[in-house]
């Protein structure tokens, strides 16, 4: 690896760690002083020699690191264990806002851990996608509720 990638390498742990998601090619291009194409080169070089691992279209993720926080694992689960529920019931039961819970869904969808399904009611269902997300809850149930 070279100075450099590790210099990228390091930003985005550094970013992961403060944020809990990882940056951007643009925030990573701008953090570092550089265009988004060089940012790019740097990435798929990381990904080739096992640094990173891409997730989705634009999200990346360091290798032999979990892709998500522990409260993006608490959405998910909480999700899986209460299907019917609206989203402002799943932020209540969280204790987070209703905009917090969205920006969770956002990157999620982003990274395709989760996807909405359209019902035939007004609701929309959240539906985890995630191979190991989906293992994980195997192993352990998913939060849910009674009503």
């Amino acid at each position: 690896m070279t100075p450099r990638q590790q210099q990228v390498l390091d930003v985005i742990t550094a970013f992961r760690a403060k944020n809990g998601y990882s940056p951007t090619q643009v925030k990573l291009a701008e953090i570092l002083g550089v265009s988004s194409p060089a940012i790019l080169l740097h990435i798929r070089e990381l990904v080739k020699i096992g640094a990173l691992k891409s997730v989705g279209k634009k999200a990346i993720r360091i290798n032999k690191e979990h892709p998500y926080t522990q409260r993006q694992y608490e959405v998910m689960s909480m999700f899986m264990g209460n299907p019917n529920a609206c989203q402002k019931q799943i932020a209540d039961l969280m204790g987070i806002s209703a905009p917090s819970l969205c920006q969770h869904i956002k990157v999620l969808l982003g990274m395709r851990a989760i996807k909405v399904l359209p019902t035939e009611s007004l609701r929309t269902t959240i539906q985890v996608t995630d191979p190991e997300v989906l293992a994980r809850a195997a192993m352990s149930p998913p939060v849910s509720f009674q009503r």
